[in-house]
């Protein structure tokens, strides 16, 4: 009998571990996506995806679109509703619940198309922006208005220049999705060339009369920075925001009457014409690992030219009668302008001309979205300038014909 006890206690204990073993729950199952309805959209289309396995939780499914988390707006078992996140691209779109991440299913991401400027109602500029071809008024048309910048952040919309007041006077002003908030009080002349957004803070750059000469400034949410004392004319054009360092682009006279080009960093100016004999303007400024690019206006009293300015060194535009834009991408430099009659890009110093040149053109802007270019600009007709961007060349035209038109900025995103 001694020998039985302990087989006996034995038994007991692996009868029991198996009837425990077989009364567990299976473990929860992994998701399963299957389809994406629609499987192509723009920045926040909501799409669907059908599966299995999702949770009933919506902040429990974690949904990404080519690595970028969306937000789920609602949730089944199986079914959820996600918001395209903006600037996501296009790639897989992936579900991951606490119990697992589906495979991947493809989705083509179509960019947001912002264009920036103003539209005359045959007495003033409009100021407006046009968003996938449909324009949004900001301005009312009863006041000369200009508009020559735009930056997104989110999903807000600026737009930044000038716009007369009731005396007849020019208010620096920006338009936060169609609300204007007044730079300068109005009583003297000023105006605002460049916008940018960086985190929650808005920087302008433009210039405001003392009531002798344009003193160049910028301004940072709503705080004036003077960048000249007042003594010369001078005008802010450009503003670029690179980590704790502001750069500002523009030009300041010199003591003989003509205008210098210069930049400022931090506000401490740097002269990049030497020549006292010709009028210069630094025109655009952008800055990419410490190296400082600039577009620079130069006129003898006879020629116009136009030169890139990196860390110094000075090289030729070849052909530009006209340059609006910079634009540095890794270790590409384009510019948007024109030559001759063309509207025309440059990539790295090399022309692409947008028209053939039988009708006057502008490119105004430039903007870069995967392997595409757009640029932004008009053509006269014979009537009016209308309203053209051109992607890889290829033309679109987004006003009606009615009115002069004047694109100032694109942004794809």
């Amino acid at each position: 009998m001694k020998n039985l006890i302990p087989f006996f206690t034995i038994l007991i204990v692996f009868v029991s571990c198996k009837k425990e073993s077989a009364d567990e729950p299976a473990p929860p199952s992994a998701p399963v996506a299957t389809s994406l309805s629609p499987a192509s959209g723009q920045p926040e289309t909501l799409i669907t995806i059908s599966g299995t396995n999702f949770s009933t939780i919506a902040n429990e499914n974690v949904v990404k679109f080519n690595g970028v988390v969306a937000a789920v707006t609602s949730a089944s078992a199986t079914s959820l509703i996600a918001k395209v996140p903006v600037s996501a691209g296009s790639g897989l779109v992936t579900v991951t619940t606490p119990h697992g991440t589906t495979s991947g299913i493809s989705f083509s991401y179509i960019p947001d198309l912002y264009i920036g400027g103003i539209e005359t109602n045959g007495t003033n500029g409009v100021g407006k922006y046009w968003k996938n071809g449909t324009s949004v008024s900001v301005t009312d048309g009863t006041k000369i208005t200009y508009a020559y910048s735009m930056a997104l952040s989110g999903s807000d919309v600026y737009l930044a220049g000038s716009e007369q007041n009731a005396s007849g006077i020019s208010v620096a002003k920006y338009w936060k999705n169609g609300v204007a908030t007044s730079l300068s009080d109005g009583n003297r002349v000023a105006g605002v060339y460049s916008i940018v957004i960086i985190g929650n803070d808005i920087y302008a750059a433009g210039w405001e009369s003392n009531g002798t000469n344009d003193v160049a400034k910028y301004w940072k949410n709503g705080v004036p920075n003077a960048l000249t004392d007042g003594t010369r004319m001078a005008i802010a054009r450009s503003i670029f925001v690179s980590g704790n360092d502001v750069y500002v682009a523009g030009e300041e006279a010199a003591p003989n009457g003509s205008s210098e080009a210069k930049y400022w960093k931090n506000g401490v100016s740097t002269t990049l014409s030497n020549n006292t004999n010709i009028n210069a303007s630094a025109m655009q400024i952008a800055v990419l690992n410490n190296d400082i690019h600039i577009a620079i206006y130069a006129f003898d009293g006879t020629n116009i030219t136009y030169q890139y300015w990196k860390n110094g060194t000075f090289t030729p535009i070849s052909g530009a009668t006209q340059i609006d834009q910079l634009l540095v991408a890794g270790n590409d430099v384009y510019m948007a302008g024109r030559q001759s009659l063309s509207a025309t890009y440059w990539k790295n110093g090399v022309p692409v001309l947008l028209t053939d040149g039988s009708k006057p053109a502008f490119a105004h802007s430039i903007a870069l979205y995967g392997n595409d270019v757009y640029v932004v600009g008009n053509e006269y007709n014979g009537s009016v300038k209308i309203g053209k961007y051109w992607k890889n060349g290829v033309p679109t035209i987004f006003t009606n014909g009615s009115y002069d038109a004047s694109p100032w900025s694109i942004i794809v995103r």
